[in-house]
């Protein structure tokens, strides 16, 4: 069936998820416009390419003239040795064009595995039904802030989908061992660049051929780089261990800015849990892992898409610096959560597309309770004790979360 028809089909089936699907998409789909127009009025940053320029594109540089990959700068470079020649090749151009074509490979690569990972579960896609799904995809605000930063964020969700549907194709081929093993190299070889991404490898828990196609990714990555040399390979070591100085200095939540320091980019989803917020995010990851380890006493479709979903929902909860950039890799999941509640019969499908229109509309409605809306209506500045309640993405990752431990849950006990 035809995306289209699939749409049009729930006004008559299920009205309450065709209207805000609707509302969803619509917003979705306006939103660059919107965006454009905020630029123009210089009302919000334009598109810097911060993060491609002064880590990506330079430690490219560093590593075509032989200087240390692993430099100490304001803005480093922390992945592993072998992906900077990944970046390498955009240096033949200037910083800003180099920014540019790499977010136009980085939306390549997201929309060919948005759509691989649609088409998995037997959804058809016409022209302009990709169109308009990659247009949408473009206005998702928490893409707009990757594309704006030049962030890797785009480029890994993009591994993530061809991941998931590697994952559901198995399951379609007779439980193929190609595809298994290629869903696991590719969850861990995204999970690489992150370390926090790791919760996303939830789901290899669940089959030892996904399991070993992340061993063996994890093999080749460090075999490729130690080819850059034993020592650069030990000072990556240290910059997983150092890190960017993250939980220094850190405010309420193990950050490094108030809630009331509003910016786009802000998501705080464990801000009042003050400083305990790194023993949660611990005790969250670990709770997953066991949860989905328990879920393998059950097989069915319903617990398996659930805990594939968690570990995808999980990793805003699991970084060390939790912003909107995070909130990117949960695309295959609202994708994976939407298409396994509409198989239930007591499905809640609202529930994946309430969560991105929250996400969507997150930066600004708590802009407005944060910062600008005091200007507009001074009573609104007697909300600030209630700021970390007032984040649309944390009731939206509430959700997710929430109802994927209950579906393996259900499933454990059925």
């Amino acid at each position: 069936m035809d995306l289209s028809t699939a749409f049009r089909r729930t006004r008559r089936s299920r009205p309450r998820l065709f209207w805000l699907s609707a509302v969803t998409l619509a917003s979705l789909l306006v939103f660059p416009a919107v965006e454009i127009a905020l630029q123009s009025a210089n009302l919000v940053p334009g598109f810097t390419f911060y993060d491609f320029r002064g880590a990506f594109y330079t430690a490219g540089e560093r590593f075509l003239s032989g200087k240390n990959l692993y430099a100490d700068v304001h803005n480093p470079y922390v992945y592993p040795p072998v992906v900077v020649l990944l970046f390498a090749p955009f240096t033949v151009v200037s910083p800003w064009m180099a920014g540019l074509l790499w977010n136009v490979f980085s939306l390549a690569v997201l929309g060919a595995g948005l759509f691989a990972l649609v088409r998995s579960f037997g959804v058809r896609l016409s022209i302009p039904s990709k169109a308009v799904l990659l247009w949408a995809l473009v206005g998702f605000f928490p893409t707009i802030l990757w594309l704006k930063a030049g962030q890797v964020s785009g480029f890994l969700t993009g591994l993530f989908c061809f991941a998931v549907a590697a994952h559901r194709r198995s399951w379609q081929d007779d439980d193929s061992t190609t595809l298994a093993l290629a869903s696991g190299a590719l969850t861990t070889i995204s999970s690489s660049f992150k370390p926090f991404y790791a919760p996303s490898g939830a789901h290899l828990l669940r089959d030892k051929k996904r399991f070993v196609g992340a061993v063996a990714a994890v093999v080749g990555i460090v075999g490729l780089s130690l080819f850059f040399g034993v020592e650069t390979f030990t000072d990556y070591l240290g910059v997983l261990t150092h890190g960017k100085g993250w939980g220094q200095a850190t405010e309420p939540g193990g950050i490094s800015t108030d809630i009331t320091n509003w910016g786009p980019f802000f998501f705080r989803p464990l801000y009042f849990f003050g400083s305990a917020a790194l023993y949660i995010r611990l005790a969250l990851t670990f709770g997953v892992a066991g949860l989905v380890l328990y879920s393998r006493r059950d097989d069915s479709a319903r617990s398996e898409y659930a805990a594939l979903a968690l570990g995808l929902t999980t990793i805003p909860l699991a970084s060390p610096i939790p912003d909107l950039f995070a909130v990117t890799p949960l695309i295959p999941a609202f994708i994976v959560s939407l298409f396994n509640e509409l198989q239930l019969d007591d499905g809640l499908p609202e529930i994946p597309v309430l969560s991105v229109l929250l996400f969507h509309v997150h930066a600004y409605t708590l802009g407005f309770f944060a910062g600008f809306g005091a200007t507009i209506i001074p009573a609104v500045s007697a909300l600030e004790p209630l700021l970390p309640f007032l984040q649309a993405g944390m009731w939206a990752l509430a959700l997710m979360f929430g109802l994927q431990v209950y579906r393996i849950g259900q499933s454990v006990r059925a």
